[in-house]
């Protein structure tokens, strides 16, 4: 039996939409600025690489060197070939504050810190309330005095509090001795800093050749 009610929909074959052809323009050093961008591309990965395993090796030798004098080892000069390099551990900065959680270890080891507030604390006017000019009158008059004084008219601004590392905090780190602990404690009250030098052209290009032919 032929119900239209029942026929099946026909469905459609969405059309093929055509691809829009650019015009094509000689661009004068395009090929040359493009290989730059893919060089620089592939060394900025391999130099991010390299530098955490340099530095992985910079801390190893900043925490024996402290473990055994128990004071902030001294910066050194690494040397590779024609490289060097100045190698520094560095107190961690003051604009890094300490999240609670190295707060809280540094801490359980007695290791101090510095406590810095963002804000004073303090008691200000609700603001709303700057436009009674009736009330502020009162306020002017006697302040103790005011009648009916709404009881948010004066306000408590907390202080916020921030924890950061001093120098104090680097020395009380290495002052454990421990190895196991200046592991755990050093990455959290320092920053590790490496200054390159390689003046050898010819050494560079290769160097950089083999690195971006061997990746």
């Amino acid at each position: 039996m032929v119900k239209f009610a029942d026929a099946k929909v026909v469905s459609k074959t969405p059309a093929k939409k055509e691809k829009s052809v650019k015009p094509h323009h000689n661009l004068t050093g395009l090929l040359r600025f493009s290989a730059i961008k893919n060089a620089i591309d592939t060394l900025e990965t391999l130099g991010k690489t390299f530098e955490q395993g340099v530095k992985s090796q910079m801390l190893n030798h900043f925490i024996e060197t402290g473990s055994e004098s128990g004071t902030k080892p001294a910066n050194f000069e690494g040397t590779e070939a024609q490289a060097s390099a100045s190698c520094e551990l560095r107190k961690r900065s003051s604009k890094s504050a300490l999240s609670t959680e190295d707060k809280a270890l540094l801490a359980s080891y007695n290791i101090p810190v510095d406590e810095a507030k963002s804000d004073i604390e303090t008691y200000i006017f609700n603001p709303k309330y700057l436009g009674d000019t009736e009330l502020m009158k009162k306020v002017e008059a006697a302040l103790n005095k005011v009648k009916d004084i709404p009881e948010d008219f004066i306000m408590k601004q907390e202080a916020v509090t921030t924890y950061t590392v001093s120098d104090a905090t680097v020395d009380a780190v290495f002052a454990l001795k421990d190895k196991a602990k200046l592991e755990k404690l050093a990455p959290i009250v320092t920053t590790l800093a490496i200054k390159t030098k390689l003046d050898d052209d010819n050494l560079v290009a290769d160097t950089i050749r083999s690195l971006l032919l061997t990746k």
